[in-house]
């Protein structure tokens, strides 16, 4: 089974601080992979984790804080953060500090709602999260292609930036690198852009990369002319 999204979503008061929901998209991201990666259990459709200020506590008492929430395969979690004392830790501290508190608030859920498969994988993801240094970054294709009769493993990767995410193309060949190009960039938040690629393919003289049907700027098309060092 799957967990199909997991999000952080940050609040004072009766403002949605929408830069730090968006600074931790790719964080967010991670999390619900890594737990992908170990989860066995019934299907979980949303997991959104809220850090709110204790001023949203005390404008709105109704939920209250460190509660968790699940219905129709819906999990939510109203943790707390003290914003100031937030935004003057380091990028890093940032990052181990939602970490730490998703981590917790998600295993505090997983025991009410005795789902051992869940607290196993939390625990998974926990470790693993530390073990690659929170690399948001994944491979989100990856297709074995011919190019001028050799095979070449082709990727394309989401990055995460401090503000945008971008996509990039990557030709491997023998396990090294050989060819690597920007494909798209966009905001940060914007979940469409983790679903936007579905094939690559070699067709006569062109690399193409198809996707959303829906999307302005795909198919991409990438002469094999320009591809240097194969």
């Amino acid at each position: 089974m799957t967990i199909d999204r997991t999000l952080f979503w940050f609040r004072d008061g009766n403002d949605q601080i929408i830069s730090l929901s968006e600074d931790f998209f790719g964080l967010s991201n991670l999390l619900n992979r890594l737990l992908n990666e170990k989860y066995a259990g019934r299907r979980i459709k949303f997991i959104n984790i809220y850090f709110c200020t204790p001023r949203t506590y005390e404008l709105y008492p109704t939920p209250p804080e460190e509660i968790i929430n699940f219905h129709g395969g819906h999990l939510t979690y109203y943790g707390k953060f003290e914003k100031e004392e937030f935004t003057k830790l380091s990028t890093l501290a940032q990052y181990q500090f939602v970490w730490e508190q998703a981590c917790k608030y998600l295993s505090e859920s997983a025991s009410k709602m005795k789902n051992d498969k869940l607290l196993s994988a939390i625990k998974y993801a926990y470790e693993r999260g530390y073990e690659i240094h929170f690399d948001t970054s994944f491979e989100v294709l990856k297709q074995d292609v011919f190019i001028n009769g050799e095979l070449i493993k082709a990727s394309i990767w989401i990055l995460f930036g401090d503000k945008e995410m971008t996509s990039k193309l990557t030709l491997q060949r023998n396990g090294k690198l050989v060819y690597e190009e920007q494909l798209a960039r966009t905001n940060n938040g914007v979940e469409v852009f983790l679903e936007l690629y579905k094939t690559i393919s070699v067709e006569g003289n062109h690399i193409v990369i198809q996707g959303r049907k829906d999307v302005e700027g795909l198919p991409v098309f990438i002469p094999i002319s320009e591809i240097k060092k194969m």
